[in-house]
């Protein structure tokens, strides 16, 4: 937090004369109040009337203050390529998620000091509504914005905080959330190779894998471009048992009247990760033990 102060020159007894304003103190309060909000101001905010007498020790006390979040970051993408925004998914002790942006300005100050699975403390951060139709995070409307001013730190004393959080629907919900995002967990059924393809865009190259749900719901997932080299067969041949996935940050579509999820810049695909919703498939045993490989051209 800067330690500087502002003042702000309200003409009141021409706005009382006009009947504009009926309490001084009030009026005040809000100009000062629009001010921090239409500046995004980081700071405190006391409020002292001018007929009242205040110690120093106050505004010393008041300097101390600092406004610091503790997060694990969960995932980091690039939005839209290198000269965009970079994102990440962050959670804390109390396993709240929020999303946080990094103007692309300000993307090679941190660019070797954000990792995944770290946990960092942050000051000098703005938090607002998001505005994006994008939404990592569907638990909040807030996102935290980074600034010149901000500065995070890398905290290895701090309470070890839960890796991986996801947010799951069921497979046969998927309709209700068309073109949303969305995370997906299931045990992974078919993989089909890689191919190229010509969209209007240019080439690019696909691969469609098939998850099955807990109530054995399939769907159908489109990697595209470079997220279809997330999972391939090398990684079916190097994991001998089931293998349960999660795929992160996906885009429910519908395709030939059925709901399938297709990849985004910020999709990442695990594999049996180590949380309660894999072991939870791994206690079924009616769950396929193979996955069909399928070539394509």
């Amino acid at each position: 937090m800067s330690n500087f102060f502002t003042n702000l020159i309200v003409n009141c007894f021409f706005l009382i004369l006009s009947n504009n304003v009926k309490d001084r103190a009030v009026h005040k309060i809000n100009v000062a109040l629009i001010h921090i909000e239409t500046h995004t101001l980081d700071g405190i905010v006391y409020f002292a009337d001018d007929d009242n007498v205040y110690s120093v020790d106050l505004s010393a006390q008041i300097r101390q203050i600092r406004i610091l979040l503790e997060y694990q970051l969960l995932l980091i993408w690039l939005q839209g390529g290198m000269y965009d925004n970079t994102d990440a998914n962050k959670i804390n002790p109390l396993g709240t998620q929020i999303h946080a942006t990094i103007p692309r300005r300000l993307i090679n100050n941190y660019a070797e000091i954000l990792k995944e699975g770290m946990i960092y403390k942050i000051q000098h951060f703005e938090v607002a509504a998001t505005t994006r139709s994008y939404r990592p995070v569907t638990s909040t409307n807030n996102i935290i914005k980074w600034t010149s001013f901000t500065s995070i730190v890398e905290d290895n004393q701090s309470t070890p905080i839960a890796k991986h959080k996801f947010e799951f629907h069921p497979i046969d919900n998927l309709a209700d959330r068309a073109n949303k995002t969305d995370y997906l967990i299931g045990v992974l059924t078919i993989i089909e190779s890689k191919k190229k393809i010509m969209t209007s865009n240019g080439e690019t190259t696909l691969r469609h894998i098939y998850v099955e749900d807990e109530r054995k719901q399939p769907v159908r997932v489109t990697l595209w471009g470079d997220k279809a080299d997330l999972i391939d067969e090398t990684t079916v041949a190097d994991n001998a048992e089931q293998m349960v996935v999660v795929i992160t940050s996906g885009k429910v579509v519908d395709y030939k009247g059925e709901s399938q999820l297709q990849s985004t810049y910020a999709t990442k695909v695990y594999v049996n990760l180590n949380i309660p919703e894999t072991r939870k498939f791994n206690e079924r045993e009616d769950n396929p033990k193979e996955v069909n490989v399928i070539a394509r051209n």
